[in-house]
């Protein structure tokens, strides 16, 4: 026997009064299902198998509107399943007489052909716009960026004293979102807040003033942000936290943000003529070379056990991160422990609603 207690997010509650039993309650009553000791017994003794709820016998709905349920999964030598289920008070809300469950081989859910619906983001060469005139002065932000023949304010209030002051306004204007001081240690929660609220601060400066509406665009640079090819590691994570913040501030204000990460910071004054002449909304530069985001078609391989020696990139093993999301329940921890054992995984990353705090992690 196992026995199991799940519940709905306070925020379902309401709609537990649509349902008999509600579906994400049964779905998580079921997932007791693969906390048996006994493995199913498969097709064969190497190949894998998945027990799937087959038949339901003797199903009788004695109440509704639960929001929470407290299980039994009784196991019975037919190999099927008798399910009791009580609401919080013990008093009993369904039950299942017989719940046969069949176990599949996982190859036998083999696509055809893999999908033609998934994409993935390639970084290629961006267009070669020439500039139709020779860009004027800029103007950087903070000071620290070291890009010559370039005017340094501290800030956009600076900038906008200068301006008052006669100074000619500049045909760009960068702001040089600084990595961590020490780029090896990765950033503490504080300072991505505190690096978001400066982003934040300096975006709504930008669209509040009306001397910037003339189609001069606010450019922040960042270096080690993206990762713009297989194996390209990113370096400065708050920089990646700030692109996220700009990004939905360019789905709201189009054409008033130009976002640029770069492997070489000198490189930038060559390019930014180009970037500038473009309409692209990101760029990078790799190599003196600027790359543009695209959406291409996704290659996949439809092997649901690739074998590493003949298809090595199918498999984690080779230092990759696995994101397991719901890996603090059941399912999610034989997952897990699956991709360890079976397919060599060296590095999870385990995504939960309770954190660290769920059983086993």
């Amino acid at each position: 026997e196992i026995f199991t207690e799940v519940r709905l997010p306070e925020d379902q509650h309401r709609s537990a009064a649509a349902f008999g039993v509600h579906p994400a309650l049964l779905d998580a009553a079921l997932q007791g299902l693969f906390l048996r000791d006994r493995p199913e017994s498969g097709p064969g003794p190497d190949r894998p198998s998945a027990g799937l709820p087959f038949s339901w016998r003797g199903v009788t709905l004695y109440a509704s509107e639960a929001t929470a349920l407290r299980v039994r999964l009784g196991f019975r030598p037919d190999g099927s399943v008798a399910i009791d289920a009580t609401d919080s008070n013990g008093l009993p809300v369904a039950s299942v007489e017989a719940l046969a469950v069949r176990p599949i081989d996982l190859d036998a859910l083999r696509p055809a052909g893999g999908p033609e619906s998934l994409y993935r983001v390639q970084w290629s060469a961006a267009p070669d716009t020439a500039p139709a005139r020779p860009l004027g002065p800029w103007a950087v932000l903070g000071g620290r960026a070291p890009l010559p023949d370039a005017d340094s304010h501290p800030d956009l209030a600076a900038l906008g004293a200068a301006l008052d002051g006669g100074a000619p306004p500049p045909a760009a204007v960068l702001a040089w979102c600084d990595p961590a001081p020490h780029p090896l240690s990765p950033p503490d929660a504080a300072s991505v807040h505190t690096a978001l609220d400066d982003a934040l601060r300096l975006v709504q400066e930008w669209l509040a003033d009306p001397r910037w509406d003339d189609g001069t665009r606010l450019v922040l640079v960042t270096r080690g942000a993206v990762s713009t090819a297989a194996g390209e590691d990113v370096t400065d994570l708050t920089g990646a936290a700030v692109r996220g913040l700009v990004r939905s501030a360019q789905s709201e204000h189009p054409d008033r943000f130009l976002l640029i990460d770069t492997d070489d910071p000198a490189a930038v004054t060559g390019l930014l003529p180009r970037a500038l002449a473009g309409t692209e909304p990101q760029l990078a530069i790799r190599a003196r070379q600027l790359l543009a985001p695209r959406l291409t078609r996704a290659t996949i391989t439809t092997d649901l056990h690739p074998d590493p020696d003949t298809n090595p990139a199918g498999t984690a093993a080779s230092g990759g991160t696995v994101l397991v999301t719901g890996a603090g329940g059941a399912l999610g921890g034989l997952v897990a422990r699956h991709l360890v054992t079976a397919h060599g995984v060296r590095n999870l990353l385990l995504v939960g609603r309770r954190g660290a705090d769920a059983p086993g992690l």
